[in-house]
Formats: C-alpha cells, structure tokens, sequence
C-alpha cells in the first residue's frame, strides 16, 4: 500500500464533499445563473448508492456528515423520512 497512513474515513469524507459541491442544505441561488437550487430528498441509500461506483461511503458516515454539515431529514408525505437537500439547476439549452 502507497500510504498506510491513510484513513478511510477521509476518503468517504473527500467523496461527499465532492457530492456536495452544488448541493445545500438551505435554499440558495447558483452564483453563476442566477436560478434558485431545486429542493430534493434522498435517503442516506441514494447518496450511497450514488457514491457506491467510486469506493463507497457507508451508512454512518453519510449521517454523520449530513448532521454535521447542517442538513436535517424530512417526512415525505407517504410517511417515510429522507434528507432535505437543495440542488444546483442546470440550464438545457
């Protein structure tokens, strides 16, 4: 191994910062575009499920960073819970 030194844990942390460059966890505006960020839910699956093709976060550090990063879980109307996340629109022209 190149690096023994290296954590996991920082790893999974550089994925989901990565995850999260265009998304919030408040309503915002896109600096470049001007348009407001769409609100959307996912469940700590989705975002591992996303991740899972460049190594993978696990359940605990996905909750961790959510909570940590200020982003707070909301009741769907079917009764289920999923994290409130606002992400960046793109423009299709």
């Amino acid at each position: 191994m190149e690096n023994e030194d290296y954590n996991i844990d920082v790893f999974e942390t550089e994925l989901l910062d990565a995850y999260f460059k265009f998304r919030s966890n408040l309503p915002m505006k896109d600096e470049e575009t001007g348009l407001e960020y769409k609100k959307s839910f996912k469940t700590s699956q989705d975002i591992i499920s996303e991740l899972n093709c460049m190594g993978g976060v696990s359940y605990a550090c996905v909750s961790d960073y959510m909570k940590s990063h200020g982003y707070v879980i909301a009741t769907q109307p079917d009764g289920s819970v999923a994290w409130a996340i606002w992400e960046r629109v793109h423009i299709i022209k």
